[in-house]
């Protein structure tokens, strides 16, 4: 007869038995916790004293200085701070967690940083509990936030020849997944950017962690208990989206199971027992924030039941997208309203970069997503279809190095009437749509969304194209209070010798204004302008001798106000 695994039993967390005036009381706290407004969070990734600058004096008012600090003065009322969290490879200090102390010894790539954690712990504190004290004492709301399987800075390790030297890619290679490589998702190792054996799952990183072990699982759970113990915080988000890997089956090309759903549905019923039992000892509820892909079915397909989770109330906020979006915010909105949920959306850098250096797809530097603009578009796009905030998220490290934190902090915005008569930028597509496909094989049944961008361009070969664009600047509107903005639409598009490119705007042919190689501006008619959803219809003309063809790999309406 197989034994009952006792540590199971003695793991489960449930609900603290209360009296009915005590349980009325609690909700009211939670409700009232829940209520808060919260238009604009940040979320920091919690890497500045890992990747500190060699040179700069440490103390812990520079380290706030960097990120936390800039922060006092702008639309941020609430942060989410991740004390690194690769998987249990931390830099808060609790008893479940390794301590992310190593330094990077002998790289090339981060021959110009250094790790002051010790610092921090040499003075009986760490980055999380700093974070909470400025928070705390400068009225923003603290989320603690953990990953559920990141592997940034995670993704190569040669177990035949461990380092030092670090890479930029092993620097957060966690101990755990070192101690227990036959629970990751892929097979052992990485050389030369290939794993051994062939272990490269399709839909994953193999270095992420398997959810189907109850030792992954536990350990994850211990993390979360003994954040909400250890740390005076206002809230828990745990974050699938960095990286969207959870299990092995899903990592080979298959859809997650019931079984294991279930499975990681019982790690969240634990999870927001641990945070009822922490707060309740404080007499102050923590709230469960979760970052999850923005499609139900595609949540179930990679083993998130968030319907359920949302109908057993073990989460109060849910944050939407990040690394892709796949619908429209009124989406998400419907979804969490019918089920009393708060529904962020998150605003994440676009993965398409202007000067990347990793190898992707990049803006023309004469259209670039990473602009004020871009984003003010993108917060009105989220607030008019419902979102009761917006999450700034994995955004600001490089204009960290270039020490401009100060100056971005305005570009997080999350109320509509501050941006009113703010210029905007709007794209067909800020996000790639495609990058769903890196975490699940039969993923486009679930997009619905347009992408047109340098990952995915137009081909047209004396054909056309209609892509949706939609605008939230109501010009007729703004007419009325002499309000008038100028209007420029741009295209990036290669356009061989003897081949031409015609645009038209909800089927009003635009007038061509300039034309550069790879570039060309059309002018605008107020009027053409629809409020919301418009259509831009691309048509090449001519014929290339060589069979080249027009490709349209970008498109943007610019409305800037004086």
């Amino acid at each position: 007869m197989k034994k009952p695994n006792l540590s199971i039993l003695f793991c489960v967390y449930v609900l603290p038995l209360w009296s009915a005036p005590e349980k009325a009381a609690w909700m009211e706290l939670r409700k009232e916790a829940v209520n808060r407004p919260r238009s604009v969070i940040y979320y920091d990734g919690g890497e500045e004293p890992l990747f500190w600058p060699k040179g700069q004096p440490f103390s812990v008012q520079a380290f706030l200085d960097q990120r936390i600090a800039p922060l006092k003065e702008s639309k941020v009322g609430t942060i989410f701070y991740a004390p690194v969290s690769a998987f249990k490879f931390l830099s808060a200090r609790i008893p479940s967690a390794d301590l992310a102390v190593r330094q990077p010894e002998g790289s090339k790539w981060l021959a110009n940083n250094t790790n002051v954690l010790h610092a921090f712990i040499a003075a009986g504190s760490d980055p999380l509990n700093v974070v909470v004290t400025w928070s705390k004492i400068n009225g923003k709301e603290i989320f603690a936030t953990l990953c559920l399987n990141n592997t940034h800075h995670g993704t190569e390790y040669d177990f035949a020849k461990p380092p030092p030297p670090y890479t930029w890619d092993s620097y957060l290679f966690p101990p755990f997944k070192i101690r227990h490589p036959e629970m990751l998702l892929g097979n052992l190792g990485k050389t030369k950017g290939r794993s051994v054996g062939g272990g490269n799952p399709p839909y994953a990183v193999w270095s992420g962690v398997d959810y189907t072990h109850a030792v992954i699982r536990d350990a994850f759970f211990e993390n979360a208990r003994d954040i909400c113990e250890g740390y005076d915080i206002d809230g828990l988000c745990l974050d699938f989206m960095r990286d969207m890997q959870l299990f092995k089956s899903v990592a080979w090309g298959e859809k997650a199971s019931g079984a294991e759903r279930k499975l990681l549905s019982d790690l969240m019923r634990r999870i927001r027992g641990a945070a009822e039992e922490a707060g309740k000892k404080r007499g102050r509820p923590i709230l469960i924030a979760v970052r999850v892909p923005d499609s139900l079915p595609y949540c179930r397909d990679v083993g998130i039941d968030l319907d359920v989770w949302m109908a057993e109330k073990w989460v109060d906020l849910v944050i939407g997208g990040g690394s892709f979006q796949l619908n429209p915010w009124t989406y998400m909105t419907a979804l969490c309203k019918k089920n009393g949920v708060k529904f962020y959306a998150s605003l994440d850098e676009s993965g398409i970069w202007v000067g990347n250096d990793s190898g992707g797809a990049v803006d023309d530097e004469r259209l670039p997503r990473q602009c004020p603009e871009t984003y003010r578009a993108r917060v009105a796009e989220a607030r008019i279809a419902g979102a009761d905030g917006v999450l700034f998220a994995n955004r600001f490290d490089e204009d960290w190095r270039r020490g401009e934190i100060k100056h971005y902090r305005n570009w997080m915005c999350g109320e509509l009437a501050d941006i009113k008569t703010l210029s905007k930028r709007y794209f067909v597509t800020y996000r790639p749509v495609g990058y769903a496909g890196r975490f699940l094989k039969e993923w486009r049944g679930y997009a619905t969304l347009a992408e047109l961008s340098s990952h995915r361009p137009a081909k047209l070969k004396s054909g056309s194209a209609e892509y949706p664009l939609y605008v939230w600047d109501n010009l007729a509107e703004l007419k009325k209070v002499q309000m008038i903005p100028a209007l420029l639409l741009t295209t990036e598009a290669v356009i061989p010798t003897d081949t031409d490119l015609d645009v038209s705007l909800n089927g009003r042919k635009l007038e061509l204004l300039k034309k550069q190689a790879g570039c060309q501006k059309f002018a605008v008619p107020p009027e053409a302008v629809k409020y919301g959803a418009n259509k831009v219809q691309l048509k090449a003309k001519g014929r290339n001798k060589s069979g080249l063809e027009v490709e349209v790999r970008n498109l943007a309406l610019d409305v800037t106000f004086e």
